[in-house]
């Protein structure tokens, strides 16, 4: 039965939270009857399943409103990217009979005296919150909240098992000797792009043949973008994109054979669970719960990942460990039932 109404950003440019709202109506449709969307995009997905109101922030956010008040459905989940954001939440939530919360950012920062006040007059409407990892679970717990759910978005996600996967990168290398790595994100230093790219060159040192796909997205932070420009700039090993929409991102995802996701804090990292559906081989740092079937390595030991990919080049075992999924994570629709 449709009777959720999810409130998220789905514009393109191609970013992690649209493709986590996006996903969620391709996965289970079946119980999303609307996605009302308020952030304005470069390029929109045509649906008519999204309504996208016009104007200026605050109209914008007045048209929705107005919008989900009219509706029939009595379940709303909402995505926030900051707890002042809880603010907008706590009106939205006057003419629903269950409202669901989920932060999408990965790891929450501080709680602030004013997130607390509006986190417990939510308390008081019997809103949800929804967790996407534990140490969400565990922060949600400090500031307050008191219903607190964890879910896994992906677990009906079609994912290879790993040994599958790594014999599809078997028999690619002998058809072709090149490796194509895949990185993405935004240009900042939780991501670690620059330090990839070191470790790249280092290891092409050795002789290996070898290509590396950059993807980015979102404005520049202390110059990383304009450092990683000119490093591409000078280089034919290197391919440097910004600001995809989904679709040639997709393409490129598919044209690889390993994406590394080497951020050094929790960015939760949907374009891991991508991957992995792309049958591709995924390194991810041990920063956050990754979706399993990747291989996990240590944040500040990129240069394991080169270690394990000549392993696999040779026929050898990997060392790394490989991530699984608690049973304690509910899935979508368990949540709404």
């Amino acid at each position: 039965m449709k009777d959720v109404i999810v409130f998220g950003p789905t514009p393109e440019p191609n970013g992690g939270v649209s493709s986590y709202i996006q996903d969620a109506f391709r996965l289970y449709g079946d119980c999303i009857a609307f996605i009302v969307d308020i952030y304005p995009g470069r390029k929109q997905v045509a649906s008519e399943d999204v309504y996208r109101p016009t104007g200026k922030i605050l109209f914008r956010i007045f048209k929705a409103w107005f919008f989900i008040c009219k509706r029939k459905e009595k379940k709303l989940y909402l995505n926030f990217s900051t707890f002042n954001a809880l603010a907008l939440s706590f009106f939205l939530c006057l003419n629903f009979k269950k409202i669901y919360l989920t932060f999408h950012n990965g790891r929450i920062g501080k709680v602030s005296s004013f997130s607390r006040l509006f986190i417990c007059l939510l308390n008081i409407r019997s809103v949800n919150f929804i967790a996407l990892s534990d140490q969400q679970m565990d922060t949600l717990k400090l500031a307050g909240a008191k219903k607190i759910v964890k879910m896994d978005l992906y677990r009906k996600a079609c994912i290879l098992p790993i040994e599958e996967r790594v014999r599809l990168f078997e028999k690619k290398l002998k058809n072709s000797s090149k490796i194509t790595f895949m990185i993405s994100g935004y240009p900042t230093h939780i991501y670690q792009h620059q330090q990839f790219i070191k470790e790249f060159f280092e290891w092409k040192k050795k002789g290996r043949n070898a290509q590396l796909i950059c993807c980015l997205y979102g404005d520049d932070s202390d110059g990383i973008l304009g450092n990683i420009r000119k490093i591409c700039s000078q280089s034919a090993h290197i391919d440097l994109h910004e600001g995809l929409d989904r679709k040639r991102f997709r393409e490129l995802l598919e044209s690889s054979d390993i994406y590394v996701r080497s951020n050094s804090i929790d960015s939760y990292g949907i374009v891991v669970k991508e991957a992995l559906e792309c049958g591709k081989l995924v390194f991810a740092t041990s920063v956050c719960r990754r979706t399993p079937g990747s291989y996990i390595f240590t944040h500040n030991r990129i240069q394991d990942v080169f270690c394990a990919v000549d392993n696999l080049c040779y026929g050898e075992a990997v060392t790394l460990p490989i991530s699984d999924l608690p049973e304690s994570f509910l899935t979508f629709p368990d949540v709404f039932e």
